[in-house]
């Protein structure tokens, strides 16, 4: 059993937020005698706050990083928990991206996939977003990239002085990080000294964690192993492929809040594969793509004649919608069978109903 050592010694003895309080001993409130640095008054008794008082002089909203609305809290601990070889890494890295051009600082500190894939899969994502060279000069400098960094017990004033004005920092993944510090994943006081060393210190720095983790075999929303790991972030989400994704195929993934302290709920949707990288989409079933069903409706009112899936597709690509091929073709035959859009399917081609021409 990992023992966590805690030390008090340089606690402070009184709380910030404590409200002066008038001692049983008649001293005036403020007057009474400093406690003893890790004393039981320093610890305990100088903790006290008034709760009511908190709130009437107005709770702070709940504020989410940039890019991330009601999926990543800001200075929070968060954990996504996905089947092996799912591709968790790949669709985080994508929302990395937009927080990122929306002004966010990512930290990500690789212990799985190493600087060659995590290369390869950025450079895909920048293409397929057709990014400035300005704005691949944002993500440049906004993701840190760490490629295998061994943290010890010990490492967190460092860690948290490195990582100062660092809106989130990632762990990918989290048995690999808990290996390097001779914890068991298992072991619930093994992780919640995990949490202890290096997570914690980060949450009382302001700064937003989010660890990546794999799923048991049976339970494929929840991350393996210790039931700590649920107790212990505030935020637990999961991911599940949709529809299979390769470079040829275009597929989705959904990730979904399981569990929150802060009463947030919600699903995203991803589109990728196939050289498509879209953003998570809140609220979007997998699938639906109107940014493609948009473009292809103005097509066909614009051509006023019935049209092939191939000028469709390649109209839709020309209007910056990024689409493949074989997705496109998916998602024309879900339009046609679709009773509330407006897409037909005639002998010559895809057409608009009468009702929508």
């Amino acid at each position: 059993m990992a023992l966590i050592d805690y030390d008090v010694s340089n606690v402070s003895a009184v709380s910030p937020l404590r409200p002066a309080l008038k001692r049983r001993s008649g001293r005036p409130p403020g007057t009474e005698p400093a406690a003893e640095a890790g004393s039981f008054a320093a610890r305990v008794t100088s903790r006290q706050v008034n709760l009511v008082e908190i709130i009437d002089k107005g709770l702070p909203p709940i504020e989410f990083l940039p890019a991330s609305d009601g999926m990543l809290v800001r200075g929070k601990r968060h954990l996504v928990s996905a089947p092996a070889k799912e591709g968790k890494s790949l669709g985080m890295l994508v929302q990395w991206v937009d927080m990122a051009l929306a002004g966010a600082t990512v930290a990500l500190l690789d212990r799985e996939n190493g600087q060659d894939i995590y290369a390869r899969r950025l450079a895909d994502v920048l293409e397929a977003r057709s990014l400035s060279a300005e704005d691949r000069a944002v993500v440049g400098a906004a993701l840190r990239y760490f490629d295998f960094p061994t943290l010890k017990r010990g490492d967190a004033e460092a860690l948290v002085a490195d990582l100062a004005g660092v809106d989130l920092v990632v762990l990918d993944a989290q048995r690999m990080f808990l290996t390097d510090l001779g914890f068991g994943e298992s072991e619930a006081d093994d992780y919640a000294a995990f949490m202890a060393d290096l997570i914690d210190p980060l949450f009382r720095a302001g700064i937003a964690t989010l660890i990546l983790d794999n799923t048991g075999h049976k339970n494929t929303t929840r991350a393996r192993g210790a039931s700590a790991k649920g107790d212990l972030n505030e935020v637990l989400f999961s991911i599940k492929t949709n529809a299979e994704f390769d470079l040829y195929r275009t597929g989705s993934m959904t990730l979904k809040v399981e569990r929150s302290r802060f009463g947030n709920t919600g699903q995203w949707t991803l589109e990728l594969g196939g050289g498509v990288f879209g953003s998570w989409g809140a609220g979007t079933a997998a699938g639906e793509r109107h940014d493609f069903e948009a473009a292809v409706v103005a097509t066909l009112k614009e051509a006023g004649r019935p049209l092939g899936q191939g000028k469709l597709i390649d109209a839709a690509r020309k209007a910056g919608v990024h689409v493949g091929t074989d997705n496109g073709r998916t998602l024309l035959g879900r339009y046609v069978e679709d009773a509330d859009s407006p897409i037909v399917k005639l002998p010559k081609g895809f057409a608009l109903s009468k009702e929508a021409q």
